[in-house]
């Protein structure tokens, strides 16, 4: 009896290790980024502990070629964090906070294709929060 439910817990640890997550610097915004059992690139975000956008599937459908939405695996991923200040030509303001984290992931599919996905998460006390993402080293491996 016990032999099944350690072997259950520990295939959800290992499900949760492929997880990955993003805070904004202020840490309101909550970013969680996994693979399914089918290889969909997947995405929540949360603001304040709220759901703002549910479970979300990512992937583009081409007509001619492989379709790049399931089949995929993290092959490496990174976090980095980024703080600088500048000033505007003109403007109400002198000044201006460009702050966020950003989630690199690289993912690979069948048949041999990388992508890496930049996800960043950011925090103004004058904008309120938001995120944006951008899909690029899109290749073949050979």
């Amino acid at each position: 009896m016990r032999k099944p439910f350690i072997f259950i817990c520990c295939l959800f640890l290992w499900k949760m290790a492929d997880a990955q997550e993003l805070l904004s610097p202020d840490k309101n915004l909550q970013l969680q980024f996994s693979i399914t059992d089918n290889g969909k690139p997947t995405y929540q975000l949360t603001y304040k502990g709220k759901v703002v956008i549910r479970p979300s599937h990512l992937g583009v459908e081409l007509k001619a070629d492989a379709s790049f939405i399931d089949s995929f695996e993290v092959a490496a991923s990174k976090t980095s964090t980024f703080d600088e200040t500048w000033e505007p030509v003109w403007g109400e303001v002198k000044q201006i906070r460009n702050q966020y984290n950003e989630l690199e992931v690289t993912c690979t599919s069948f048949p041999l294709t990388e992508i890496s996905l930049y996800v960043s998460v950011c925090s103004t006390t004058d904008l309120g929060s938001a995120m944006s993402s951008r899909i690029s080293d899109t290749s073949l491996i050979l």
